[in-house]
């Protein structure tokens, strides 16, 4: 499988050298091993969060600068165990969520709190306990 951080350095040369400087994109991208390791590279994203089972959490923060701003960018992989019953939320609220649904970013914050909320609900009704 391709290193994760070659595979975002090599679209981040392909944007700086076919896009206008204002565009970029941000992105999250990850690789669950057989031996449930999460790698992954958060090129300017929100970051990623792992909830354990008794509650406590671990941000994936970013590891790079967004895609196709910087001609020269480092980027780097971090890596998380997961274990058993351990979630991995990975959000988008932006731009191309807003315009794809064709909704005002107050919306999309609705939807997201609203996944948030049914994902508490069905972690209640299955185990008795909540995010």
């Amino acid at each position: 499988a391709p290193d994760l951080a070659r595979v975002c350095t090599r679209i981040n040369r392909f944007l700086v050298q076919r896009t206008s400087p204002e565009r970029y994109a941000t992105c999250f991208v990850g690789r669950l091993t057989e031996d449930t390791y999460l790698a992954y590279v958060n090129a300017g994203h929100n970051p990623g969060l792992v909830v354990r089972p008794n509650g406590d959490t671990e941000w994936l923060v970013s590891t790079g600068p967004p895609l196709g701003i910087l001609p020269i960018a480092e980027f780097t992989s971090g890596e998380v165990q997961l274990e058993p019953g351990d979630t991995v939320l990975v959000l988008d609220e932006g731009n191309g969520a807003r315009q794809i649904l064709g909704l005002d970013p107050g919306a999309i914050r609705a939807v997201i709190v609203g996944v948030v909320d049914e994902v508490r609900f069905i972690k209640n009704e299955d185990t008795g306990s909540g995010l």
